[in-house]
C-alpha cells in the first residue's frame, strides 16, 4: 500500500525522537556558543569604546556573531538529525537486547554507550578519512568541535536511553 511503511513503529518513533534530538541539539549549542561570544566580546567592547557608541556597536557585533552560527547551525542541521535517528535506531536495539528487564540505571549506561561507540567511530571515520588528529588541533579548537558537542552527544544518548526506558515501561513504545 502507498503511504504504509514496513519499518516498525517503536522504530520509527525513535528515529524520529533521535532526529529531532540531534537537530535540537545543534541549535542549543549554537544559541550557547552566540551568548559566550557576545559576553566575551562584550568585556573587550566595554573597555575600548566610549558609552555614546557601545549600545549600537552591541547590537551590531552580537549580530555579527549570531547570523553566521545561525546559518551553520542550519547546515549541520540536517546531519546531526541523520546521526540522531541512527543513535535512536541503535538504542532501541540495544535496548531491547542488552536491558530487557527495562532497568533505568542501565537504560543511561546503553544510551551512553551507543552514543560513545558512535561518537568513537566517527573520530575514527575523521582520522581515516580526512587524516584529522587530536594531537595537531590546540585545545580550544578541540573542545569547540569535537570536545564540548562530544560530551553534549553522549550525555544526551544517556537522557535518549531513560526516555526510551520510561516509554517502554509506560507501555508507548513496545520491546524488540
Amino acid at each position: 500500500m502507498i503511504g504504509q511503511s514496513t519499518i516498525p513503529r517503536r522504530l520509527r518513533s525513535a528515529a524520529a525522537r533521535g532526529g529531532l534530538a540531534g537537530a535540537g541539539l545543534v541549535f542549543g549549542y549554537a544559541a550557547i556558543f552566540v551568548v559566550y561570544a557576545v559576553f566575551r566580546s562584550s568585556l573587550t567592547l566595554f573597555q575600548s569604546l566610549d558609552g555614546g557608541n557601545l549600545a549600537l556597536t552591541l547590537v551590531a557585533y552580537s549580530a555579527s556573531l549570531a547570523l553566521p552560527a545561525l546559518v551553520f547551525a542550519c547546515l549541520i542541521a540536517p546531519f546531526a538529525a541523520l546521526v540522531g535517528g541512527g543513535t535512536g535506531l541503535l538504542m532501541s536495539w540495544l535496548s531491547a537486547r542488552l536491558n530487557p528487564a527495562g532497568v533505568p540505571a542501565r537504560a543511561i549506561w546503553v544510551g551512553s554507550g551507543a552514543a560513545l561507540g558512535l561518537a568513537l567511530a566517527g573520530l575514527l571515520a575523521l582520522r581515516l578519512g580526512l587524516g584529522l588528529s587530536a594531537a595537531r588541533l590546540t585545545w580550544p579548537t578541540y573542545l569547540f568541535w569535537l570536545g564540548v558537542p562530544g560530551a553534549i552527544y553522549i550525555i544526551a544518548g544517556g537522557a535518549g536511553g531513560w526516555l526510551l526506558n520510561k516509554r517502554r515501561a509506560s507501555g508507548q513504545a513496545s520491546p524488540a
